[in-house]
């Protein structure tokens, strides 16, 4: 018992400050009534709870954990909510904590071998996981507070970044101390009551068919790969698909027999799921015109330098921003072309439902009914005004 004890305060002394708690002894603990509350030690100003615990390999040690509690009833409630959790098999293997720079690399590997998120993401997760790793990379995570990400967040907000940046930088440190969470690292994420920051809605005026033609008379004048923009951002405005879903689209994609679009059929979506996209007038007119103008018979935007090569193109920004400057529609995105699309469509009556389905909003449709309810009134306050009764 004396050797489980020492191995117990050595796995137990704070990180912190060791040198200053070496000589410090762990002492009994009474309550008001001068009681010994059993199980509940104190060293340092830090209440510890002495539990039965399993290590790594399933061998149970007695172990002291250090409470988060300042007070004696509330580190008595702490000691009784983990014997609940030990007995219910609930607490973590009592091991070292891995560093978060370690297991944030761990957590990347992890998710390119499952394939559970693109590239792409992967690209920005690791990002932003360079960033807290210079700010929390050598901490423990069982150490990692509250106030240490607010800290890295008021960090990060002075470079400049934008709420959004903050908001999807706090986003990817959820994503890995959730795998810290479902690895039994974790009793409880540190980064659940951190407050998202506030982000400033913009009404992006909705540019009109007029305006698009316009924009591709202006990239047929200022670019050679014009033609291949004018197929690319039609195509976007009458199928509602996001630029990186369809550029990846090939003639295999496009089902004629039933009348629909497959978007994502690699995987490639923001979901990671394939959607069947019913042909529009206006969408199975312009396939059918890209069919018969088409230079080869894979990729329906192939690469203006590659595409005999077999591949299909990456990028068409150059061209939209010459082309957007020409026609003096300098704040047209090719994401606009996905509210386009929506917009129309709950223009023409559609209902959100359906809509949701095409552009793959998994809500059912509630976030069109937030963002463009507004459209389908003011159209049915228009319709109403043509009703005649004779």
């Amino acid at each position: 018992m004396k050797s489980t004890a020492t191995a117990s305060n050595k796995e137990s002394r704070p990180a912190a400050n060791p040198h200053s708690l070496a000589a410090v002894k762990y002492q009994k603990v009474y309550d008001g009534r001068k009681r010994r509350v059993r199980g509940l030690w104190k060293r340092g100003g830090t209440f510890y709870a002495q539990l039965s615990l399993p290590d790594a390999d399933g061998n149970r040690r007695v172990r002291r954990v250090p409470l988060e509690a300042n007070t004696t009833a509330s580190a008595a409630d702490e000691l009784r909510r983990m014997m609940i959790k030990r007995n219910d098999n609930q607490l973590p293997a009592m091991v070292q904590n891995p560093r978060f720079d370690h297991f944030a690399q761990e957590y990347l590997e992890r998710e390119y071998a499952l394939g559970r998120k693109t590239l792409k993401t992967l690209g920005t997760e690791s990002g932003h996981i360079n960033f807290w790793t210079s700010v929390i990379g050598e901490t423990r995570l069982n150490r990692i507070t509250p106030k240490l990400i607010q800290g890295g967040l008021i960090r990060r907000k002075g470079t400049g970044v934008s709420p959004r940046t903050l908001n999807i930088c706090l986003t990817v440190l959820r994503n890995v101390l959730r795998g810290a969470l479902q690895e039994g690292w974790l009793l409880d994420s540190p980064a659940r009551t951190v407050q998202w920051q506030k982000v400033p809605t913009k009404k992006r005026p909705l540019f009109s068919s007029q305006q698009l033609e316009l924009m591709c008379e202006s990239a047929v004048k200022v670019s050679k790969n014009g033609p291949l923009f004018c197929d690319f951002i039609r195509f976007l405005c009458y199928s509602g698909a996001r630029m990186g879903e369809a550029l990846s689209l090939s003639w295999a994609d496009v089902d004629w027999d039933n009348g629909q679009l497959i978007v994502g059929a690699d995987g490639q979506t923001k979901n990671r799921e394939f959607r069947a996209l019913d042909f529009n007038p206006c969408l199975k007119s312009h396939l059918e015109s890209m069919r018969q103008q088409r230079t080869q018979d894979l990729w329906l935007f192939p690469s203006p330098q590659r595409g005999r090569e077999g591949r299909h193109a990456s990028s068409l920004r150059e061209t939209l921003i010459l082309s957007r400057n020409d026609a003096g529609l300098e704040h047209v995105r090719f994401h606009d072309c996905r509210h386009h699309f929506i917009s129309y469509c709950v223009m023409s009556g559609i209902d959100f439902m359906t809509i949701a389905k095409w552009v793959g909003h998994k809500d059912g449709g509630m976030l069109i009914g937030r963002t463009y309810g507004h459209l389908a009134n003011e159209h049915t306050r228009r319709a109403a005004q043509r009703v005649s009764f004779g």
